[in-house]
């Protein structure tokens, strides 16, 4: 559902878009209104800037973004479709925090040793074996249709549960010795205290296949098919999947602290703060944002990365489906927001417009001027701007982009999922784009309209519009 703004008659409101809101905002731009930061919650999450700042260590599921704070407590944020953002409650006392591979569940390692687990239990991924106890780390894998987790034992033993269809779960004996681990879709490693590295589960891309010599090993990561060892003399091994080049550790391989590996891409910290990301980057998640300085930690989703600054500031980048990069800082002087399908638009008090989310079409790429309203479809964003003209930008392939002549006297934008919808200061609507459903077709009498809308059913996403209802 996207909302539309009358700009005449500006009036206190508080915006709900499917699970997102602005709240204490003002509808238009009058003087001396309220402005304020978007929060979201329900299947997306997204949090405040305070939330995301001061953090001591990140994690990622696929789908989700989690820090963990100095006081013990974890945020989370992104998809939350099965409650995996929901940190259970006392949200307190916890030393490290893993996402599941899948996207789909959340681990947490408590200061007691204790592991918390929630999120999507289908797999038995969240039923943490007994004794729930003396656990030092913890991670998690799975793709499609699966899902496990790992855990690691002060006395050097890997406890794993949930999905092993692929023998993920079958920890090689002897199961001592182990010193960290990692976890790809459906594989498992293990690394060693003598520095080898342990490989099990799904060997189909030979993710499992470490190469030699297996030695001198200090860190190691798991991708979706591929897998990511951390050598003491800065270099990084990667073998299995390369088909977008995420094995293909770029030169120069030395001056490595820390690894990460996403569904596609893999993810280096430097020992000067600088990341290198390569592999998949159709998303943007091997573009690291400047200043690319000052990164103490990292991690990575299935198509994001995300790092951590000295400063404690969280840093996400890469595919923002479901949010899990969260709200472009500053998320202050919103006074109007309109969610798409997998896009959002932000009215700035300033007439300037913010867009994050899935920009494959150009969505997000917002023209300039200022702007009175926003409206967001699947492929495609509307704007209203002060001159009373439409922009429309992203993609048009049924026309939703092309408002028909002439371009001005609007006083209202809405849009749906490929269609677009304008309300003229006559009071009649100009509708446009796909028609499949009979919703550009305006009944008559098209006068004495003050505001349109459009509703988009969970059951399908296309049909209908609202004015007075058709379509």
């Amino acid at each position: 559902m996207n909302s539309t703004s009358r700009p005449v008659r500006p009036r206190p409101a508080v915006i709900v878009c499917a699970c997102l809101a602005v709240t204490s905002i003002a509808v238009g731009l009058a003087p001396a209104q309220t402005t304020g930061s978007i929060v979201m919650w329900g299947n997306e999450m997204v949090v405040s800037q305070e939330d995301v700042s001061g953090l001591i260590g990140v994690a990622a599921g696929d789908y989700h973004t989690l820090g963990l704070r100095p006081g013990g407590s974890i945020v989370a944020f992104g998809w939350n479709q099965d409650g995996q953002c929901n940190v259970p409650a006392p949200n307190a006392d916890f030393v490290a925090v893993g996402g599941g591979g899948d996207g789909r569940h959340t681990l947490g390692l408590k200061a007691d040793g204790s592991i918390v687990a929630w999120g999507n239990n289908d797999y038995g991924q969240c039923n943490v074996p007994a004794p729930n106890e003396d656990f030092v780390a913890v991670t998690a894998g799975g793709g499609l249709h699966a899902s496990h987790s790992l855990a690691l034992k002060a006395n050097g033993s890997i406890v794993a549960w949930g999905s092993n269809g692929l023998g993920q779960c079958n920890v090689p004996g002897p199961n001592s010795g182990f010193v960290a681990i990692g976890a790809g879709y459906y594989h498992s490693l293990g690394l060693k205290s003598d520095g080898s590295i342990v490989a099990w589960g799904d060997n189909g891309s030979g993710q499992c296949n470490v190469p030699a010599p297996n030695a001198d090993f200090v860190a190691v990561a798991g991708g979706a098919g591929h897998s990511l060892g951390l050598k003491a003399d800065g270099s990084v091994v990667a073998w299995g999947e390369n088909f977008y080049g995420q094995s293909s550790v770029p030169g120069p391989n030395a001056g490595f602290v820390a690894i990460a590996g996403g569904n596609s891409h893999s993810v280096g910290l430097k020992g000067n703060g600088s990341i290198v990301a390569w592999g998949r980057n159709l998303e943007g998640q091997c573009d690291v944002p400047g200043p690319n300085a000052g990164f103490v930690a990292l991690a990575a989703g299935a198509v994001h990365s995300i790092g951590l600054k000295a400063d404690g500031a969280l840093v996400a980048w890469g595919d923002d489906y479901y949010n899990q990069c969260n709200v472009p800082p500053p998320n202050a002087d919103f006074v109007a927001v309109a969610r798409g399908v997998a896009h959002t638009l932000g009215l700035k008090a300033d007439g300037s417009v913010i867009a994050w989310g899935f920009e494959f079409y150009g969505q997000c790429d917002v023209p300039g001027g200022e702007f009175l309203a926003v409206a967001a479809g699947v492929y495609h964003s509307l704007g209203l701007r002060t001159d009373g003209s439409i922009a429309a930008w992203g993609g048009g392939g049924y026309g939703e982009t092309e408002v028909p002549p002439p371009n001005a006297d609007f006083i209202g934008v809405a849009s749906g999922a490929l269609h677009s919808l304008g309300v003229k200061t006559d009071g009649s609507i100009v509708a446009f784009g796909s028609n499949a459903y009979g919703q550009c077709d305006v009944p008559p009498p098209n006068a004495d309209f003050v505001a349109v809308d459009h509703r988009m059913p969970i059951s399908s996403p296309w049909p209908g519009a609202v004015g007075i209802v058709w379509g």
